[in-house]
């Protein structure tokens, strides 16, 4: 994808419109840094953490909130900056100033070069940058690669945590917005939306949260029952209107019956919370037990505290990335490429289990991000995943779970969603049978392109074995349905019948390893072909 330092990769001409665009020119780190910093320009120069980011102009607060998220695990920016190529050959790149960024867009593991213009209204970029060390480039790289990858800086702008989380890390995300509205209206909703988001804080997941877009008098009038002149207190509170933040840690006291969520503004400054619990409320001295528990500080780092009840009020919405693995465990990633002829898919998964084996199985669409209205793919079509246990020599598959809602609480309703992606979390169990069939619907509202690739992903506990090498082996099969079997009635039984072996394109990616691309027809059973070549099957 080209991508030169010009006007046009801030904003596209007669599709997008940047306030002020013509302030802006293309500069080198050499050339914006003081001479006595040129030599010290590094892509990491320190420890790699949340701190490092500064937005800069741009409105992507929800990007650097998922970078900032990601920080936290140091090994996860590192991988996304992994140049699989020789020494020599990665330090003549950089000599002049090319860098690669490995991104997981549409569904699909890409590889970007960049090289290192950046925009800039004065001595610094004017974007995403590093807001302690000028010198060390990874936020800024990150963010431009993004905006390559999406065509440009103002395509960019606007969006939810959660998607921009499953670029970075490739793992599922999930919007809580639904029930986030629910908690709003009711106690008890609002107490069970606390506890799914304490049991995903306890499994480290990325958990980010967002005040309104909307005027502030809309906010106070949406809540009015509750006698709160919001619109006064937003003033005072230290809180940014649509803005994204991170939530670091989430603890319950029972004794007092109190919730609180330590939460981290990414722009990392003095803009914080200033109620009860914040960094000098005088909560701390009222309950000296919690402050130890939460050992809060003063700092102006952008870091606070709020109890759940003011968290409700003052943000509107909510998302968590289900990202997975640490440095004792590897979690394993397989991709394929198909398509729907009508509603139809051209590739189903049949996977035989010899093992127990926890897995994400998602759906992805091609993003409509950066798409102008008159391209097909602007409009997402209704989409799903439905997955199907047997016992092996058994012709009659059961439904077991469906997508739509949590993954990690899957479903049995066929529920057909207009989103770029979907998602199940599934115990796959030992000696069974399972088939995972995409589905789609027309819609009145989506897209019903005759022909409409989509990406099945599968992130699994274990590495997956075609039984040639040690361990048991859970094989994956691709396989075509025929189109006028039962299972597209959306019955929840269905008989297998004549199954067709489909080769197709597909990626594999262990931890946070470089990715390979291959063909065949399986997961565990084809040859390797060139990464460039099919990276931009969607």
């Amino acid at each position: 994808m080209y991508f030169p330092p010009v006007k046009q990769s801030l904003a596209r001409p007669g599709l997008e419109t940047m306030r002020q665009v013509d302030e802006y020119f293309w500069q080198r780190p050499e050339h914006f840094l003081p001479a006595s910093w040129r030599d010290k320009i590094r892509l990491f120069d320190s420890t790699i953490g949340p701190r490092d980011i500064d937005q800069g102009s741009l409105g992507d607060c929800y990007f650097l909130c998922a970078c900032a998220s990601l920080a936290e695990h140091k090994k996860d920016i590192e991988a996304i900056f992994f140049n699989h190529h020789s020494s020599c050959t990665k330090a003549k790149e950089e000599k002049h100033g090319g860098w690669r960024v490995i991104l997981n867009l549409h569904g699909w593991w890409k590889q970007i070069v960049i090289d290192s213009y950046l925009p800039s209204r004065s001595m610094l970029p004017a974007f995403g940058r590093n807001r302690r060390r000028p010198n060390e480039l990874w936020p800024s790289f990150l963010e431009k690669a993004y905006a390559k990858g999406y065509g440009s800086y103002q395509a960019i702008e606007a969006g939810h945590p959660w998607q921009a989380q499953e670029d970075l890390t490739g793992y599922p995300g999930y919007s809580v917005d639904t029930l986030w509205q629910e908690a709003v209206e009711d106690s008890d909703a609002a107490a069970r939306l606390f506890k799914m988001l304490e049991r995903w804080n306890e499994k480290q997941y990325l958990i980010s949260i967002a005040t309104p877009t909307t005027s502030k008098t809309t906010i106070n009038a949406r809540r009015r029952q509750q006698q709160v002149n919001l619109e006064a207190l937003f003033d005072k509170a230290g809180l940014a209107t649509g803005h994204a933040y991170t939530v670091l840690d989430i603890k319950y006291f029972p004794l007092h019956r109190l919730c609180l969520l330590k939460i981290r503004n990414p722009w990392g400054n003095s803009v914080e919370w200033s109620g009860d619990w914040g960094d000098n409320s005088d909560m701390w001295k009222k309950y000296p037990t919690i402050k130890i528990a939460c050992k809060p500080d003063k700092k102006a780092n952008g870091v606070f505290w709020m109890e759940w009840n003011d968290v409700i009020n003052f943000f509107d919405s909510g998302s968590v990335c289900f990202r997975q693995g640490s440095w004792i465990k590897t979690w394993h990633n397989y991709r394929v490429f198909s398509r729907f002829q009508g509603n139809t898919p051209e590739l189903a998964l049949e996977i035989v289990c010899d093992d127990y084996l926890d897995a994400f199985f998602t759906i992805h669409q091609k993003d409509k991000r950066g798409l102008p209205a008159s391209d097909s793919d602007s409009k997402y079509a209704a989409i799903m995943i439905s997955l199907f246990e047997a016992d092996p020599l058994e012709a009659t598959q059961t439904l077991v779970a469906c997508s739509g809602g949590n993954p990690e609480e899957p479903n049995l309703k066929y529920t057909f969603e207009l989103t770029r992606s979907t998602s199940i979390r599934y115990e796959l169990k030992k000696g069974k049978r399972y088939f995972l069939v995409p589905r789609r619907l027309t819609s009145a509202n989506g897209n019903n392109q005759p022909t409409k690739p989509f990406i099945i992903s599968m992130h699994s506990s274990h590495k997956l074995s075609s039984g040639s090498c040690l361990g048991k082996p859970t094989t994956v099969n691709f396989v075509k349905l025929d189109p006028n079997n039962e299972v597209f009635r959306n019955l929840p039984k269905f008989q297998v019948g004549t199954l067709t072996t489909v080769t197709s394109i597909y990626q594999v990616r262990h931890g946070t390893d470089f990715f390979d691309t291959r063909e065949g027809t399986s997961f565990t059973e084809g040859k390797k072909v060139n990464n460039v070549e099919y990276e931009n099957m969607i």
